[in-house]
């Protein structure tokens, strides 16, 4: 299954950043894939971080790359 738009939504927003959540019955392992949040290129920018609540686990990915008009978007685990 893919990212679902309606599943994403901003938590908090200040100066530039936004903070999402995103629930999903997906496996975490699946929201970690590459290209899953590439749906959601026109919304996301460098620096975001995402709160995910995936298949009963949780977990924080930050956004590192967007290229809108490729409709990609690159996420990191915290180090």
């Amino acid at each position: 299954m893919a990212y679902a738009p309606k599943d994403l939504s901003v938590l908090a927003y200040t100066n530039g950043f936004t903070l999402w959540h995103y629930a999903t019955q997906h496996d975490l392992t699946q929201v970690d894939e590459p290209g899953y949040f590439d749906g959601a290129s026109d919304a996301l920018h460098i620096g975001d971080q995402i709160t995910i609540n995936a298949g009963g686990r949780n977990a924080f990915r930050f956004v590192e790359a967007v290229d809108s008009r490729a409709g990609t978007v690159c996420i990191g685990k915290p180090e």
